[in-house]
């Protein structure tokens, strides 16, 4: 709920009296009373940072403050801004065998972005929007990992494609 007022004074009186209706009329729920923030709001009125190179000891010290957070009274939204894992490859370049091949670190990638989440190839204006024309593989060979290894690799170097080494 929204209080418009005229002034800061005006406001602080507004929220006491809203404050007053709901400890007689509603004194069964939960509530917070704060004036509008002009401008970006904040990120947190309370934040905990941790910073190092190691993701799993951030993640356990994460944990433990959010537990404590949790458990203190009037504690509301937290949060933390850590994600769900999600699995990673990482693929091993073989310098010796790509410069063999012909084959670049870029080749490489444009192969394996093609082949997973698309490469933009153009854009196609309707009206005045400009839509993103995406080339990728079926969804079949795109969700699939084992399909990675047998992908062929455009060579510019040498004019044709590199078939997968293993």
């Amino acid at each position: 709920m929204i209080v418009e007022t005229d002034d800061k004074a005006t406001q602080r009186e507004r929220m006491a009296d809203v404050e007053r209706v709901l400890k007689r009329h509603h004194s069964d729920i939960d509530y917070k009373i704060a004036p509008l923030e002009v401008g970006p709001a904040p990120k947190a009125k309370l934040e905990a940072r941790f910073y190092g190179s190691d993701p799993e000891v951030l993640r356990q010290l994460g944990d433990q403050v959010e537990a404590m957070f949790r458990d203190t009274p009037h504690m509301t939204s937290v949060r933390t801004s850590w994600r769900n894992r999600v699995q990673a490859i990482k693929p091993v370049f073989m310098e010796d065998t790509a410069r063999r091949l012909g084959v670049t670190r870029d080749d490489l990638a444009s192969t394996l972005a093609l082949s997973t989440s698309g490469s933009q190839v153009g854009v196609y204006r309707d009206g005045s929007d400009l839509i993103p024309m995406v080339a990728r593989a079926i969804p079949e060979q795109r969700h699939d990992v084992d399909n990675l290894g047998s992908l062929n690799v455009w060579s510019a170097e040498q004019g044709h494609i590199s078939p997968p080494t293993r």
